[in-house]
């Protein structure tokens, strides 16, 4: 795929036989809490100047952090949150 308008007009999907690379979105909050809320990935995670340490307990903590996500998004931050599915 050739991107020729800003990620912020048109956010690209790059995908192959065994993933896909796009935009979050609220619909993955179940899929991606359980990532999130594991102690051992927890300890992997880089939360370098983020607002938490990516270490969520429940739904409506996984949600508000896409919500933020999504927000800097919109506002054309330099941001971007790529959901990947194997």
């Amino acid at each position: 795929m050739s991107i020729k308008s800003s990620i912020f007009e048109v956010c690209p999907i790059f995908e192959s036989a065994r993933f896909q690379l796009r935009l979050v979105s609220l619909e993955d909050s179940w899929d991606l809490l359980e990532c999130y809320s594991d102690q051992k990935s927890a300890e992997l995670f880089n939360s370098d100047n983020c607002t938490s340490d990516f270490n969520f307990s429940n739904i409506k903590e996984m949600h508000d952090s896409i919500s933020l996500w999504l927000k800097e998004y919109n506002e054309k931050n330099t941001f971007v949150f790529l959901y990947s599915i194997f």
